[in-house]
């Protein structure tokens, strides 16, 4: 079991992103439409257009987003437990760990096509907030990734360094 301030840390790290990364994707202020109006383009719809609060970005945006925010929820919500219910003494928090740091960059590779998606189509258009912290979030989870990563191997060679250790003492006291 872990301790409450790596649990706490834990969720300290993940959950934010990925409460940034939901609020940008249900937000409509990705793109400026019309820069006479207050017409926005989202990921699903649209606010304030003339032609309808229907239509978003498109299809392909709306894929992208749409598998890059399933993806983070879906690796938040499996770290998470991890953390708090799966035991360490069989070794499936490594593997569980390991495969959520391959996970949340592939979700952010996915997030900034999705970003590039709608930069392209809409270059001429002036961007808004959201478009900028979706690009924020998706580069976020590449790099925590690459940050996490080296951190946590360091922490598992000093948890097996001192379980070596404490088993020569007790082998040589034995004898």
């Amino acid at each position: 079991m872990v301790s409450a301030s790596e649990a706490w840390t834990t969720c300290c790290m993940f959950v934010p992103g990925v409460a940034l990364h939901g609020y940008v994707f249900v937000s409509p202020h990705w793109i400026n439409y019309n820069s006479k109006s207050e017409c926005f383009k989202g990921v699903a719809y649209s606010s304030g257009c003339l032609d309808g609060d229907g239509e978003g970005l498109g299809s392909v945006a709306f894929g992208l987003e749409t598998a890059s925010f399933t993806l983070t929820v879906l690796a938040t919500v499996f770290v998470i437990c991890s953390v708090f219910w799966i035991d360490d003494a069989n070794g499936t928090s490594g593997v569980a760990m390991c495969c959520m740091g391959l996970i949340y960059p592939f979700a952010g590779m996915i997030g900034l096509a999705g970003w590039m998606a709608v930069f392209v189509e809409f270059r001429t258009y002036e961007k808004g907030w959201a478009f900028y912290v979706n690009f924020i979030t998706s580069i976020y989870f590449m790099l925590f990734c690459c940050c996490c990563s080296p951190c946590m191997i360091n922490k598992e060679e000093k948890t097996i360094r001192r379980k070596d250790e404490g088993q020569r003492e007790t082998q040589y006291d034995s004898v």
